[in-house]
């Protein structure tokens, strides 16, 4: 095949591919579940105020699709809530998105849409390589309380005294709602 003809080939790929890329992801029904969720933390190597602990895992709630009026506290830290520890007790109130049980439930109150999800070291910007302990401990707090799709891939291997560049991760699809329209 002379290069010219390759070459509209695969420009004619790249667009059809582009487009997909591009096109809307499907919408679906989904109803807002009230969850109550608590953990222990304990860190080795990172070590949080209780007030940080709490915006840190209100981030990480947002990012994943908590509805915005996700409520976090964390107790426990020693002369709180400035002094850093390695432990507290954190409570989370907060809802997310869940698929309604019928089709046609009268409950539905959003439109969400499965969203490829990847949490890591920086991404997104609020988390670092020492945040590795608290989403090691979040778990069951993640996996059970947020509509995943299909299989979730959750590592955190989290040295001991030392962070490591990238040591967790989670990815798979999560419910999320759709974006408002921009007018």
């Amino acid at each position: 095949m002379p290069f010219r003809h390759w070459s509209a080939a695969a420009l004619a790929a790249l667009s059809v591919s582009a487009g997909i890329a591009n096109a809307a992801p499907e919408q679906q029904p989904a109803v807002w579940q009230l969850h109550h969720a608590q953990f222990d933390y304990f860190g080795i190597t990172t070590r949080y105020t209780c007030d940080s602990l709490e915006h840190k895992v209100r981030q990480i709630l947002l990012y994943l699709g908590a509805r915005d009026d996700a409520y976090v506290q964390a107790t426990g830290c020693p002369g709180e809530p400035f002094s850093i520890s390695r432990s507290a007790w954190v409570r989370a109130d907060f809802s997310t998105l869940a698929a309604p049980a019928a089709a046609s439930d009268p409950t539905v109150a959003a439109t969400a849409s499965w969203a490829a999800l990847d949490l890591a070291a920086r991404q997104p910007f609020f988390l670092g390589d020492g945040d590795c302990e608290l989403i090691d401990q979040m778990k069951k707090l993640v996996t059970d309380n947020f509509s995943w799709r299909g299989k979730v891939s959750y590592r955190a291997d989290c040295p001991i005294n030392t962070t490591q560049f990238h040591d967790f991760r989670i990815q798979g699809e999560v419910l999320k709602l759709n974006a408002p329209p921009a007018h």
